[in-house]
């Protein structure tokens, strides 16, 4: 059951929310009221779309007047077995539709197709079966009736779902008719190539190609046997040069070895006559030195540390100093700043301004209270009453008249009063306020001051610790410096030490390199006298080498041309092969056409006995649906049955009556009236949707009594209240005609909406 829909900002709907019951629901109104757009909403939220939606642009759907809305949004509740389901789904100006699945109060799908495709699952009714079976358009109840045979046949083929076999008839002769024409246009094109000349020229082209390929192996034998002499050779080359190579290298290295014992042995003698201390004795002096070093090193950390803590004592004074001398000249600003002035002086001045504007409100107020009296008395006075009104004794004109005069003059002067005492009221606020401040900061001033009592002996002080920790530091910068000077000097003499010892170490290194470097160049002597290569031997191996290598040059250049001789002949061989190939694929593609050709016609045999088949059942089972329902629906005894005859060229909704006491089928168009009419269509509908989904039954039916007199809708109106419910769970009715309020146990809306002032849709329940 479809429990709710809510629509915010859809087509002329601001904000609805509409509850449906079980049973028979009315929507009413006039037309541009709403009515179909809340049918249109119901079909959007399931399926994404509905019938029109086709025949205009998303943004047709937001509401756009008296101003263009944003956003659009349905949201619509439904049961289905025992699940709730809730789907919400929105479309905007500015972005893509957006929609939202539930089910039981859990989130199920976000993505609009998904949905649509869950709640497909869920109902077992795709859009297209909703659209033909459940939903009635505009005036669409007995549409059929109205139209030509061949698309009535059509649009009822559509509606069971049998205009798909029409669509497959239709594309099946297509397809072989292409078929046979592809097939000749093939067997045209086969037929131009001559096959036996092909094949002759295949033969021939295939022993050139042998004969040549017989030459070219004896050429490549003649490759291999040159191939092998020169691998021999360049194996020979190879090691002459490895020999040859390797002489060379031993003469460099010989020449390498004589310089650097040279260079050696002339760093000795300079070591030698520089008369260098013996090793054992450069040590000991070196253990003295690095002890020295190690005590003028704490020495001299000692003396940093004194000189730093000094100068830290000094630098800590100059900032008091510099602090103290910040206080010295704010206490001489505060003395300045309350000099002459009295807290006392400030406090009387103060008290009497607060006593002035006291009485001078106590002032205003009294004058105020008598301007008010005054004011009043002269109201009377001008009321030309024979009486004073004060006194109450009997007044003459004159009397009366200066009086008023009197009154008004004092009415003047007590305003002006007011007027004074008021202005004079603000300038003493004013002065009062300027006095508390002033008082205030001579009193914040003096307290101020006594923070700062002996600040100038405490400059005096902090300038005599300033000289006597200048000195301190100046004593332990002199010291320090002296430290450092014996510390670096000891680093120095054990530096020099280091070098000393570094040299004896080197020259001892030295005399055993060169012992070393004699042995070698001994030995790299007496292998380079053994070495018998030399330049003529290693000039005529190259010379062979470039003889066979030459030689195989020249077979590799007629192999090459030999190639490419056999890639022509063998490109015309395979020519003339893809030729006989693509005659052959001709002649199977024209095979496999006429088998297909007749597999088509067999196919297209079945399918028109299938459709033939198909159509009498669906028909027989609509008929029996409603011969089942029809008395319900038309409880009279006139026509007493309803049957669906399916003819070649059309269908033809048929009722049954008794004429001379037989019973006749006769068509509806020949003999109904028009709520007959539209009862057998709307019983037609109800079956049609029984047999296509029959675990859904729902109906929408929009303005079903287009056409139907007054007569005709008062029989509608009893189906509606008698059979209807017995057959359909739920129907949706969407009408202009108010007298459809006389169905019974409907939950009916009522909807109007002023097109004029371009008002959103106003709807009530009934």
């Amino acid at each position: 059951m479809i429990k709710s829909i809510e629509l915010v900002n859809w087509k002329t709907h601001g904000s609805t929310k509409l509850n449906f019951a079980k049973g028979t629901n009315l929507l009413i109104g006039q037309m541009g009221a709403g009515k179909s757009s809340i049918m249109d909403a119901i079909s959007f939220a399931l399926f994404g779309t509905f019938p029109s939606m086709g025949r205009g642009s998303v943004s047709g759907l937001i509401r756009n007047k008296p101003s263009q809305k944003r956003e659009a949004t349905v949201r619509l509740e439904f049961t289905s077995g025992d699940d709730e389901y809730s789907v919400e789904r929105r479309i905007s100006l500015e972005g893509p539709s957006a929609a939202e699945l539930k089910k039981n109060g859990a989130y199920l799908q976000s993505q609009p197709k998904r949905v649509t495709e869950e709640i497909e699952r869920a109902l077992r009714i795709d859009y297209d079966l909703f659209s033909k079976a459940i939903y009635s358009e505009q005036n669409g109840l007995d549409y059929f009736l109205s139209i030509d045979p061949r698309e009535r046949k059509k649009r009822i083929d559509g509606f069971l779902g049998l205009d798909r076999f029409v669509n497959a008839l239709d594309n099946a002769k297509g397809v072989i008719n292409d078929l046979n024409r592809t097939a000749a246009s093939d067997e045209h094109i086969a037929e131009e190539f001559d096959v036996k000349q092909l094949n002759e020229q295949l033969a021939s082209l295939s022993a050139e190609l042998e004969q040549h390929r017989k030459a070219e192996v004896d050429a490549k034998e003649r490759r291999r046997e040159v191939e092998k002499g020169k691998d021999s050779v360049e194996k020979e080359l190879k090691e002459a040069k490895e020999l040859y190579d390797r002489k060379i290298r031993l003469e460099k290295q010989i020449q390498e070895m004589s310089g650097r014992l040279s260079a050696l042995k002339t760093e000795i003698e300079d070591a030698k006559r520089k008369g260098l201390k013996d090793r054992s004795a450069i040590e000991k002096d070196m253990d003295d030195a690095e002890r020295q070093v190690k005590a003028s090193a704490g020495d001299e950390k000692m003396a940093s540390d004194r000189l730093q803590a000094a100068q830290n004592a000094k630098t800590k004074l100059e900032t008091e100093l510099q602090r103290a001398r910040k206080d010295l000249a704010e206490k001489e600003r505060l003395e300045k700043e309350s000099q002459g002035k009295s807290v006392e002086e400030f406090r009387r001045r103060h008290e009497a301004l607060t006593r002035e504007i006291e009485d001078a409100m106590k002032e205003s107020a009294s004058s105020k209270a008598m301007l008010e009296e005054k004011e009043k008395a002269l109201a009377e006075l001008r009321k030309h009453v024979g009486k004073c009104p004060v006194c109450e004794r009997e007044l003459t004109e004159e009397m009366r008249q200066r009086l008023t005069r009197k009154n008004e003059e004092e009415i003047m002067n007590a305003g002006k009063r007011v007027d004074e005492l008021k202005s004079m009221d603000g300038s003493k606020r004013k002065e009062k306020d300027t006095v508390a401040e002033q008082l205030k900061r001579v009193e914040m001033a003096l307290e101020r001051l006594k923070e700062y009592a002996g600040i100038e002996a405490r400059i005096r002080e902090l300038d005599a610790g300033i000289v006597r920790s200048s000195a301190d530091a100046e004593a332990a910068r002199k010291e320090y410096e002296a430290v450092k000077e014996r510390s670096l000097n000891a680093r120095d003499a054990l530096s020099l030490l280091k070098s000393s010892l570094d040299m004896v170490k080197r020259m001892e290194a030295h005399v055993a390199e060169s012992a070393k470097i004699g042995n070698e160049m001994q030995e790299r002597k007496e292998e380079e006298q053994g070495i018998g290569m030399d330049q003529k031997k290693l000039d005529r191996l190259q010379a062979e080498f470039s003889d066979r290598s030459s030689e195989l040059g020249k077979i590799g250049a007629e192999l090459e041309a030999s190639a490419r001789y056999a890639s022509e002949k063998q490109r015309q061989i395979d020519g003339k092969m893809q030729e006989i190939a693509k005659v052959e694929r001709i002649y199977e593609t024209v095979k496999r056409k006429k088998m297909l050709v007749e597999n088509l016609a067999l196919f297209r045999s079945s399918l028109e006995e299938t459709q033939v088949v198909l159509r009498s059942r669906l028909v027989g089972s609509v008929n029996e649906i409603m011969h089942e329902i029809w008395p319900q629906i038309y409880p009279y005894g006139d026509y007493t049955s309803i049957m669906l005859d399916a003819m070649e060229n059309d269908y033809v909704l048929k009722l049954r009556s008794v004429v001379d006491n037989q019973e006749v089928w006769q068509g509806v168009e020949e003999i109904a009236s028009g709520g007959e009419r539209s009862t057998a269509c709307l019983t037609m509908r109800i079956a049609i949707a029984l047999v296509l989904v029959p675990n859904l039954k729902w109906l929408i039916l929009d303005e079903p009594t287009h056409n139907i007199d007054r007569e005709g809708i008062g029989k509608f109106v009893e189906v509606l209240n008698d059979a209807i419910p017995r057959i359909i769970d739920q129907t949706f009715i969407i009408t202009h005609d108010e007298a459809l309020k006389q169905v019974s146990n409907a939950r009916i809306y009522m909807l109007n909406r002023n097109k004029d002032e371009h008002e959103q849709t106003r709807i009530a329940e009934v």
